[in-house]
């Protein structure tokens, strides 16, 4: 049986990914309506079902714009029902999942590949977000668009790569305002590698020119108008010091009491461990073997410093660098706008899995990091963690008599009035 499983995941990479996409696919739609849509959702509602004569009015105050350009065209085409809206999200979390399997492939072979996929799929934060009308799937997906040509275009220079990655790394911008310390990122790792700048020096800093003024409007109404009508954020308030610690564990699973979970995600490879070590013939021998595979591993990686630098920028700039703008401009830092960082930490996690395959085979790693993810799954589609206006407007609805007067704490645009409004049938008054 375990041959049979090994030979799958050697000779028929594009079978499990199959599987993987159909999988993470079916979490991204599964109970997708079920809770009603929360204030941020209700907002997007209004700004994308207004024509583009709002959605570019918004633009100009530093709203993204992609997003809600597409979430236009979806409206029109299937309604705003809670299902039909946040598929859009759904749809973009699932074809991430292939974009995922192609940049981790394209650094570190398909066994990468097929895990880094197979983690981005059952990623607590990945399928809430797309579970979500708003930007954070999109922004994902254009991430790992942006890196594929951009490895790419290190790789094997040419006009359509050039082309590709200029396009793609200005929608990543586009997609959320966020997405700008995606392109800090890969401006860094540049800089940090001296040779391939020379090699590729034209090429490179023509691509950065173009971003940079494909960019630029963006970039100034996003600054200074979004400053301007927040008052520099500060109803956000200062980040904690342990909030990029948080944010990571978040990328992964959700940090609920998993003290029974680790006991049972521990039985599938420490019961490997022990057949192996003890019960088969020249245990010791095979042991000995897998520690010395498991280091020439490691020193591959080595070796391949380079690309581990690409990703480990790919992770830390997103997250640290907004966290330390937060106390010298300031507060600016939401777990949420750092998403675009969570596939780098999944395809480390995926190279470390890879390393110790000789030690632990890849599918029980994967199995007890599955066991891990079913209790934050499990409260995830069982728990409400979203605000619940249709329920409170049809509480309102039911329990209301003639001339009860309905108070309502609003905002300065009134958008709580307006999320109760989109599901109360009566009227309200005030």
């Amino acid at each position: 049986m375990l041959n049979k499983i090994r030979f799958l995941y050697i000779k028929t990479p594009w079978l499990l990914l199959v599987l993987i996409i159909l999988s993470g696919a079916f979490l991204r739609f599964y109970h997708i309506g079920r809770e009603s849509f929360w204030l941020d959702e209700i907002i997007m509602l209004h700004v994308a079902g207004g024509g583009f004569h709002n959605i570019y009015n918004e633009a100009l105050i530093g709203r993204p714009p992609v997003y809600v350009i597409l979430a236009h065209l979806w409206l029109n085409l299937f309604g705003t029902s809670e299902t039909a809206a946040r598929a859009l999200s759904a749809l973009f979390g699932t074809v991430s999942i292939i974009a995922m399997y192609l940049v981790a492939k394209q650094l570190f072979g398909k066994r990468a590949g097929i895990i880094s996929a197979l983690l981005i799929s059952i990623s607590y934060i990945q399928i809430y977000h797309s579970q979500e009308f708003r930007y954070y799937s999109l922004l994902t997906f254009f991430t790992l668009l942006s890196y594929y040509f951009f490895i790419r275009l290190i790789n094997k220079k040419s006009i359509r790569c050039c082309i590709s990655y200029v396009i793609v790394t200005a929608l990543v911008f586009y997609s959320h305002t966020f997405g700008f310390f995606v392109i800090v990122a890969q401006n860094i790792y540049l800089l940090l590698q001296p040779r391939l700048l020379r090699r590729l020096f034209k090429t490179l800093i023509t691509c950065q020119l173009f971003i940079f003024a494909l960019i630029a409007p963006g970039l100034y109404f996003a600054v200074f108008k979004t400053l301007d009508r927040y008052g520099g954020a500060e109803w956000l308030g200062y980040p904690r010091t342990d909030i990029p610690f948080e944010t990571l564990i978040l990328y992964v699973l959700l940090p609920i009491n998993l003290s029974k979970y680790w006991k049972l995600a521990l039985i599938p490879p420490a019961a490997y461990l022990i057949f192996k070590a003890i019960l088969i013939d020249k245990g010791k021998t095979l042991w000995i073997e897998a520690i010395t595979r498991t280091s020439d591993e490691f020193k591959y990686l080595k070796q391949n410093s380079s690309l581990i630098l690409m990703i480990l920028l790919w992770l830390i700039i997103p997250v640290l660098l907004p966290f330390s703008l937060s106390f010298i401009i300031g507060p600016m830092y939401i777990y949420r706008y750092t998403i675009a960082a969570s596939p780098a930490l999944l395809i480390l996690i995926a190279l470390v899995i890879v390393a110790i395959r000789h030690v632990i085979p890849e599918y029980l790693v994967v199995l007890s990091l599955i066991i891990i993810s079913i209790p934050g799954l499990n409260f995830y589609y069982n728990v409400d963690t979203k605000e619940q206006w249709r329920e409170a407007a049809s509480y309102v609805e039911r329990e209301s008599v003639d001339k009860d007067a309905i108070l309502i704490v609003d905002t300065e645009e009134n958008w709580v009035s307006k999320s109760f409004n989109w599901y109360f049938k009566g009227e309200v008054t005030g």
